[in-house]
């Protein structure tokens, strides 16, 4: 795919032949997995005629790898390893900053392919723990930076609930990054987004953007799914003040059976905790054509979108929550979106 590039360590590579990159709500890190087949591959002298080998005194070794890789460059795919910087484009528009965490080689007959996959650099907020800390008066924004700056990692918003001034704000020794970070966002309102440069966004909850519709002539596939895996019958929150301890338990009448779920931390109103709950029981999953909407834009998270689609008679607004873009050596590129209700 000539359209899609990778920058590791500086160095361009292009003509990958299958991957897939993708991005969620739900878990902050984007993550990829990329194939590239190397046509630095020569046949070995010694196996150009298996037939020789018949004889008495000779193994035969039709079995045999019949290819060896010569690694001719510095800068050829061979050498990039783990914990290298990967920086992914599609038709030069930056997609994901990241690392490489994994690199496999596959050799076959005829082939040899090296497979890379990793996350964006916000991946670290996920793996890392903390040592502890307080801050004292100062806004969430300034606290994600405190926290996420150890890391090397900027942090962007969008919202002025990321304004919000915390009296104090206490960092658990051991605590992981993202857990508290994401304890933050829920007292303040606002959401943890995967910035495209590898910064931490922190972003608002349902934009009131119109929503962007979906052409149902570039829909390749749709299923809608409803589960009970993300509803409870009792919301129960913890949170403490300065002064005192609160437990408050927001009720759901849709579940009867038993079947709490405790929140620690506090959020912004009992309706805008059912709220969530219930659009993550209930979603769409599209796949359309391309990776890019009638604007010319790459499909992103937290945008929202309206669909009508008679055959399944399903009309509405929604938000979409994970994007999966994906290319094959014979398939043209598509992209897999999840929706949850608005």
């Amino acid at each position: 795919m000539n359209e899609l590039s990778a920058e590791i360590n500086g160095q361009s590579y292009r003509g990958w032949l299958a991957g897939n990159l993708y991005f969620s709500l739900n878990h902050l890190a984007s993550a990829y997995g990329l194939v590239y087949q190397l046509d630095t591959i020569s046949p070995q002298k010694k196996n150009e005629d298996i037939s020789e080998n018949k004889s008495e005194n000779k193994t035969d070794n039709r079995y045999e790898n019949r290819y060896e890789y010569q690694p001719e460059k510095k800068d050829d795919l061979f050498h990039v390893g783990i914990g290298d910087t990967i920086r992914i484009y599609y038709q030069r528009i930056l997609l994901l900053s990241g690392y490489i965490n994994s690199r496999r080689s596959n050799i076959s007959r005829d082939q040899f392919k090296i497979i890379v996959s990793g996350r964006s650099q916000v991946s670290d907020l996920i793996d890392c723990s903390l040592e502890g800390a307080e801050y004292r008066d100062l806004s969430a924004e300034e606290i994600c930076q405190k926290v996420c700056a150890p890391f090397s990692i900027k942090v962007s918003s969008n919202t002025s609930k990321s304004k919000t001034l915390i009296p104090l704000w206490t960092v658990a020794p051991g605590e992981r990054a993202f857990c508290n970070l994401e304890r933050l966002s829920k007292v303040c309102g606002f959401i943890l987004n995967d910035h495209n440069t590898g910064e931490l966004l922190l972003d608002a909850i349902n934009e009131t953007r119109s929503p962007f519709p979906i052409d149902s002539k570039t829909i390749m596939e749709i299923e809608e799914k409803e589960t009970e895996e993300n509803i409870y019958s009792d919301y129960v929150r913890l949170f403490s003040s300065l002064t005192k301890d609160y437990r408050v338990v927001v009720k759901e009448e849709l579940i009867q059976r038993h079947r709490p779920r405790v929140i620690v931390g506090d959020m912004e109103n009992n309706d805008w905790i059912k709220m969530v709950y219930r659009q993550r029981s209930k979603v769409l999953i599209v796949e359309v054509d391309g990776w890019m909407n009638a604007q010319s834009q790459i499909w992103q998270t937290n945008l929202p979108v309206t669909i009508d689609y008679p055959l399944l008679n399903l009309r509405g607004n929604f938000l979409i929550t994970e994007v999966n873009l994906r290319f094959g050596h014979q398939s043209s590129p598509s992209a897999k979106l999840q929706l949850e209700l608005m």
